[in-house]
């Protein structure tokens, strides 16, 4: 016997599973962030001795200039995001102000990965999927030579 309104029929039910999914990837994100921050601050120390001073002072000055905007636009880029997350303990950063930044990263990419992922699915196409990829893809490398100017000039 089948219920008088179907799960997958309803647009009430729709919106929820994608503000619950939206959800989900927000706290994971904030999770996997904060985990990152919290191993950069605890091997801070082991990890400051493969670099000379010039080149942590040139990292912190760096990160001091750059980093709150560094953090906020490196979460929707994966792999960065976890390099950024990791590199943020080993400053002088707070964890408070970390994750407001990273909260403001997260929450667009998070609603973005939800909705293209429920579009994706309601089309049983992987073609939406793949193309968020590639623009990500794409996202790093534009990020990565922004980024690498910047250091070229500091230098």
């Amino acid at each position: 016997m089948a219920h008088p309104v179907e799960p997958g029929n309803d647009p009430q039910w729709e919106n929820a599973w994608l503000c619950g999914r939206a959800v989900l990837s927000l706290v994971a994100s904030l999770l996997s962030s904060s985990i990152g921050f919290y191993l950069g601050r605890t091997t801070s120390r082991g990890f400051n001795r493969f670099f000379t001073a010039k080149e942590i002072q040139l990292g912190n000055s760096m990160f001091d200039r750059y980093g709150d905007i560094s953090i906020a636009v490196s979460k929707g880029i994966p792999v960065l995001s976890e390099a950024v997350s990791f590199l943020s303990g080993t400053t002088s950063i707070s964890f408070k102000r970390f994750f407001c930044y990273s909260l403001m990263g997260h929450l667009p990419v998070s609603a973005i990965y939800a909705f293209v992922g429920s579009y994706a699915g309601s089309l049983n196409s992987y073609l939406v999927s793949g193309g968020v990829i590639l623009a990500t893809i794409a996202l790093f490398f534009v990020f990565r030579m922004v980024i690498g100017r910047k250091i070229k000039t500091a230098v």
